[in-house]
């Protein structure tokens, strides 16, 4: 009897839930009418909305650099230096001062000293003049048509989020001869993010970045849907989510940002510990799963494929490009098993080594690694005959640990085969326990590389003996 007392009671609460979202969507549906007939004050239509500590000035003068490149000068921009200090306020004004007469004109300074690093975001919302909101990171950077990509897509697609495409970059900071900072890329731009928008991808990863993405400010000022401050990391994903669920995703098909993904120095990543990113990680899934989703997403099923995970082929040993790559869809059971197909490689001809990308992000185990090479006659290809290497760490036999991003796990033919189709199949764990990050010492590819090459020679020996 108890037990039916609560499913009644849940059924209740979710029915509550329901009708509440229900009732957002339906006021989000009139409010979308009146702007198509020109009954809502639609000037400016886009706020851009940048938080800043100050503690990159050079980062922060590109970003300027590039809101002063735009091809659309339609918009507001806010700058909210967030518990700076009084130097660090009057740098960040002198910055402001040496921008174009006109960007100067569409700028408010607006410091900020309390709260955590989400608390700006809802200042900003709540301050801004534009329909939409863009928020740009102060140590990224934008594309000359950011502004307007997205002025176009409020137009066209008013209600819902806008989701563009950014690509993320390795990049460091050295030291030329005088001892100022310079910001340098040190590899090329991945287009992992470049994917149109899934809400069931999204419920357990977020894949994307923020200043790939424009609000409508409706959902904030009128539906009651803010950011989360009690959340010190992945704030962005979490009202993505929220948001998503009542207004619903525009995919944008262009590269509006570059993600710069620090080697050095402090990020976000590194303020805060481990620990603090598991618990919002576990706390935004479980968030997610109940939460109720008003807004009718066509994008599921068959776009169901994890972003990050690509293969690549290669004519030359062990020389991967983004040229000749492959993004495998994907299925996975109720026991976190991950079963990828990759078909039809016999048209790339020959190959001499593939590689296999079982996510884009590390801090990642992949364990009970599996994968059969089949060839064009239907027979598998010895594993024997390649020789496996990986960025990371083989902590037992079939099992790996990647501490950084972009986990690879790669093999080199002792000769080019022609391949018909890969099966791999894993589980991944998202969490590194802590016996992890000990793991045994493995030789590296190029000793057995050697120690194979040698072997070879032997038995060449033997035979002639």
């Amino acid at each position: 009897m108890a037990d039916q007392m609560k499913k009644i009671e849940q059924g209740m609460q979710d029915r509550e839930k329901y009708l509440e979202a229900k009732a957002k969507y339906d006021r989000l549906l009139k409010h979308i009418k009146e702007f198509k007939e020109g009954k809502v004050n639609d000037k400016p239509l886009l706020t851009c909305i940048m938080r800043t500590q100050g503690k990159r000035r050079e980062a922060l003068e590109e970003i300027l650099l590039c809101l002063s490149a735009q091809t659309c000068h339609d918009f507001e921009f806010i700058i909210i230096p967030h518990k700076v200090s009084e130097d660090s306020l009057k740098e960040i004004t002198e910055m402001i001062s040496e921008l174009p007469k006109w960007l100067q004109d569409n700028t408010r300074i607006c410091p900020l000293n309390e709260g955590n690093r989400t608390t700006p975001l809802n200042y900003g919302f709540s301050i801004a003049k534009g329909l939409y909101a863009a928020i740009i990171d102060d140590d990224d950077l934008i594309m000359e048509d950011y502004v307007e990509t997205f002025i176009n897509g409020i137009k066209e697609n008013y209600g819902t989020i806008l989701h563009a495409y950014t690509v993320p970059q390795d990049w460091t900071v050295i030291k030329d001869k005088n001892n100022e900072n310079i910001l340098r890329a040190i590899a090329e731009p991945l287009d992992i993010y470049c994917r149109k928008f899934s809400i069931e991808n999204e419920m357990t990863m977020n894949f994307c970045p923020l200043m790939g993405q424009c609000f409508p400010l409706y959902a904030f000022r009128e539906l009651d849907i803010k950011f989360d401050e009690s959340l010190d990391t992945t704030e962005d994903w979490d009202y993505l989510m929220r948001c998503a669920a009542i207004c619903g995703v525009t995919d944008i098909k262009r590269v509006v940002a570059v993600y710069r993904m620090w080697k050095t120095g402090e990020s976000s990543r590194t303020a805060h510990s481990k620990k603090v990113w598991d618990d919002n990680y576990k706390m935004l899934v479980k968030r997610f799963s109940e939460m109720q989703i008003i807004y009718p997403f066509k994008n599921t099923g068959e776009d169901r494929f994890p972003i990050g995970v690509e293969a690549f082929y290669s004519n030359k040993k062990g020389h991967f490009t983004q040229g000749k790559h492959i993004i495998p869809k994907f299925d996975h059971d109720d026991n976190g098993l991950t079963r990828v197909n990759i078909p039809n490689l016999e048209k790339y001809g020959p190959l001499i080594s593939f590689r296999f990308d079982p996510d884009s992000n590390g801090n990642r185990v992949v364990n009970n690694f599996a994968i059969k090479f089949i060839l064009e006659d239907g027979s598998e290809l010895s594993l024997e005959k390649a020789n496996k290497y990986t960025n990371g760490v083989e902590h037992v036999k079939d099992s790996y640990t990647f501490l950084d991003d972009d986990p690879q796990i790669c093999f080199n033919f002792e000769k080019a085969v022609v391949i018909s189709r890969v099966e791999i199949q894993y589980f991944i764990d998202e969490f590194i326990k802590d016996k992890q990050y000990k793991p045994k010492k493995v030789r590296r590819p190029f000793i057995k590389r050697v120690k194979n090459k040698i072997k070879k020679i032997l038995r060449w020996i033997k035979s002639r003996l």
